[in-house]
């Protein structure tokens, strides 16, 4: 059994996670929905100095979002889907990567105003 075996399922010990629609966008158009429960929201760490580096601009308020692979039903997360939150505040991915040996999707992003 390799540790990203093990790590598979973690998602379902964390703490103060929510349920949140995942979007997946292409051409302007929602192409997939998925319910995502559960969701782990984060705000910028250590990341920001990684991002700001690599030249992605930030702002006060983007946050991180961790997605299990195990619940996206083989989709893969990018920059410009959406991710939904339960109060129905809308988010854009800026940044994805995989965390966790390939178990879940950590997704910078930043809400999406009107």
């Amino acid at each position: 059994m390799s540790l990203a075996t093990d790590l598979a399922n973690d998602y379902t010990a964390f703490d103060d996670t929510e349920a949140v629609t995942f979007k997946a966008i292409a051409n302007d158009a929602v192409v997939v929905t998925l319910e995502v429960s559960p969701a782990l929201r984060r705000a910028l760490t250590r990341q920001a100095s990684q991002l700001s580096a690599a030249g992605l601009a930030l702002e006060p308020g983007d946050l991180v979002w961790h997605l299990p692979n195990a619940l996206l039903n083989g989709n893969k997360p990018k920059p410009g889907d959406l991710i939904v939150d339960a109060s129905q505040v809308t988010y854009t991915i800026l940044s994805v990567v995989k965390a966790s040996f390939g178990t879940r999707w950590q997704c910078v992003c930043r809400e999406r105003r009107a």
